[in-house]
């Protein structure tokens, strides 16, 4: 099956996926760091990794559909 959504022939959906991964597990550490240390810097650096893991996702589930939908 190919891609429907790619770039240079490589799938964009497995590209996109690793993004909402790799901000959400940090954003979790450091709630659980501001928790203990009370640090509001902890706070606001994992609400911000929050919003860019479910930018992330929004990207990485266009490109699933596309690929769901549109496959070759």
């Amino acid at each position: 099956m190919r891609s429907a959504a790619r770039l240079f022939s490589h799938p964009i959906h497995p590209m996109l996926v690793v993004f909402p991964i790799g901000l959400w597990v940090p954003s979790f550490i450091l709630d659980v760091l501001g928790r203990a240390t009370g640090n509001q810097l902890y706070w606001s650096a994992g609400f911000i990794a929050i919003i860019g893991g479910c930018i992330g996702a929004v990207l990485a589930a266009a490109a699933g559909t596309i690929d769901l939908f549109y496959s070759v």
